[in-house]
């Protein structure tokens, strides 16, 4: 609710302060009407209302033609606490058409074939995405895929008017996942230097902060991510309605960013320094989104007040004075239902070709055998005492190896032909078991895997009682990597080809050692690792 609430103060601006951009000057063409639908009789063509109820019922074409898309953003709305700002981007962006109504009245769609060739060339990039698995893709090109049909049905002049409203529906696009890891480290490196200068003994590795009164973790969601989305979009709707120059509206994002990035160090910090120095009696880490959602509200609501300072006059905030509208004549019905309809066919093609490139059901159930020796590691025992968190495959293993005295678990979940979701490189796949183990740290690292030098995730994780180290890496259509793209991308091209994409995710994982020896003994366990010879298809090991 705070959330909501702290990027609703976009609508004070807009309801209490209205841009005076949004006003014909002395100069300017003389106000029609103050309602869209009230299109003079007079005028040929088409009224405005009937060129609005095309446009809907266009737009709810695509959405149902490409729902799944729709649907994997909406999910992640509400599942993120990143995105949740995501249902209020497109009734702001209808807000600020709505708010130049009146202005708008006076201008006539001229519907172009461009449009329909941006949302062709959009389509054919959802067409990429989706061959790839990779949902933030789908989602940028199904906006891209809109901002054609708006361009199809409104013309250049007119969809440059409105084209910051209309642009600003990307921000619905639930992305920066990637920003996760940096953002991190850099929340956990300033929150420690912060707790030595407040004369606090902390340990610092990883995501882990060590500080006598307990241990805390900065987690993915304790990165911040979720505030400078929000401030990128507050900033973005209050830089338009404060600023006419451009340097000044950048000026703000940038601003905002760095405030918001500053901002999150801080909680970090107040959560544990707080949590420490009242000897736990004042707890918050349960219900540190709330108050770092409060605490975000306050320090946007201090940036806008300061910002309202610079604030554009009337005479240096001119409206589109020095603009006419180049057609006066509305279109008939017949070009702007052709070329809405336009649009909407050559979106369609996407997903019919999709289906054509998955390679079919290729899916064979087979069974991994553990080897009862590699190198020098013999089988042994499993304790069971850990696995990772995988999505379930054709074929998997969890196996135990010795070599004097240290142990080191070998897992293998062995997908016959990858599918989006159903892959070795899948989100969900990672090293850590849900509910037991927590990630503290998570880097790339060269080894040696029989024979070849091979970039693999390092990860560290614990749990109550144990610490482990592991290595986890993809094998996908011949490819070995530690990339998730790269994996995609080489089980998409055996898919193109009509061909199955057989892939691996693939972990080994030991109990650390007070004298280091746990890196070590993973190394070695690798470089005598033969993963080929378990997997039943040899050609994943082609490149």
């Amino acid at each position: 609710m705070v959330r909501l609430v702290n990027l609703g103060i976009a609508s004070f601006w807009i309801e209490g302060k209205p841009c005076e951009g949004s006003k014909l000057g002395e100069a300017g063409v003389r106000n029609l009407t103050t309602d869209i639908g009230s299109q003079s009789k007079s005028d040929a063509g088409v009224g405005w209302t009937t060129i609005l109820l095309i446009g809907a019922v266009a737009i709810s074409a695509l959405i149902v033609i490409f729902w799944p898309t729709v649907d994997s953003a909406i999910y992640q709305w509400n599942t993120s606490s990143a995105y949740n700002y995501g249902y209020l981007i497109a009734p702001i962006s209808a807000y600020m058409i709505w708010s130049e109504r009146s202005a708008l009245t006076v201008w006539r769609p001229s519907p172009t074939w461009l449009g329909a060739v941006v949302s062709a060339a959009f389509s054919g990039a959802w067409l990429l995405a989706d061959i790839l698995g990779v949902d933030e893709g789908r989602q940028i090109a199904f906006i891209g895929i809109a901002q054609g049909l708006f361009l199809a049905m409104l013309g250049w002049r007119l969809y440059r008017r409105i084209a910051f409203p209309l642009v600003y529906l990307w921000l619905m696009v639930p992305t920066g996942e990637f920003l996760h890891p940096y953002l991190q480290d850099m929340s956990h490196a300033a929150a420690t230097k912060m707790l030595e200068w407040s004369g606090v003994p902390v340990f610092g590795e990883g995501i882990l902060i060590q500080v006598p009164t307990g241990n805390f973790l900065v987690e993915p969601g304790c990165s911040g991510l979720n505030f400078l989305l929000a401030s990128i979009a507050l900033a973005l709707l209050y830089g338009k309605l404060t600023y006419r120059k451009w340097s000044t509206r950048l000026i703000a994002l940038g601003s905002a960013i760095a405030v918001s990035i500053l901002a999150n160090f801080a909680r970090v910090y107040l959560i544990v320094a707080i949590t420490e120095f009242s000897n736990r009696k004042l707890d918050i880490t349960d219900d540190h989104l709330f108050y770092g959602w409060v605490f975000f509200g306050v320090v946007m609501m201090a940036m806008m007040w300061f910002g309202m300072k610079f604030k554009d006059t009337p005479d240096q905030h001119p409206g589109h004075e020095a603009e006419s509208p180049a057609n006066r004549v509305l279109p008939s019905t017949g070009p702007l239902i052709g070329l809405a309809l336009a649009s909407i066919a050559v979106a369609a093609t996407a997903p019919v070709l999709a289906g054509l490139t998955t390679g079919g059901d290729n899916a064979e159930m087979v069974a991994l055998a553990a080897p009862p020796a590699i190198g020098e590691w013999t089988l042994a025992e499993s304790q069971r005492d850990w696995s990772p968190s995988v999505v379930t495959g054709d074929a998997s293993l969890l196996a135990r190896y010795r070599k004097a005295g240290i142990a080191v678990d070998l897992s293998i979940t062995y997908y016959s032909a990858q599918v989006d979701g159903r892959e070795a490189a899948a989100a969900e796949n990672g090293a850590e078991e849900v509910g037991r183990w927590q990630t503290t740290s998570s880097a790339t690292t060269e080894i040696e895997i029989d024979g070849r030098t091979v970039v693999v995730r390092e990860i560290d994780i614990k749990s109550t009682n144990a610490q482990r180290r592991s290595f986890a890496w993809y094998y996908s259509s011949g490819c070995t990597t530690a990339g998730r793209l790269k994996a995609k991308i080489c089980a998409a091209r055996d898919r193109l080809l009509g061909s199955p994409s057989p892939g691996a995710f693939v972990v080994a994982s030991t109990l650390q050692a007070a004298d280091g020896q746990g890196l070590a003994a993973l190394r070695d366990f690798s470089a005598q690792l033969r993963v080929e010879q378990i997997l039943p298809r040899s050609n994943l090991e082609r490149n």
